[in-house]
């Protein structure tokens, strides 16, 4: 979502268009750094569930490795 448009409901109208047109028993899954609060929030929100964790996943800065959390709704 457009950084102009946050916080109006898009990325949550957006997932949740997404986890209703999987098929029964599908999974959904995204990965997110560990430390974007607002996105995990988001995520919960719409039911998705930490269930991974994947340690120097990013790069944010050269030689500096960030951890990913992976999130996955259904099964």
């Amino acid at each position: 979502v457009h950084p102009d448009h946050r916080r109006e409901g898009h990325g949550r109208a957006l997932l949740r268009a997404v986890v209703a047109r999987r098929a029964s028993g599908d999974r959904v899954t995204l990965t997110v750094a560990a430390d974007n609060d607002p996105a995990r929030s988001l995520y919960e929100s719409v039911g998705f569930r930490e269930v991974d964790r994947r340690p120097g996943f990013y790069e944010s800065v050269p030689g500096v490795a960030d951890d990913a959390l992976v999130y996955a709704y259904g099964r």
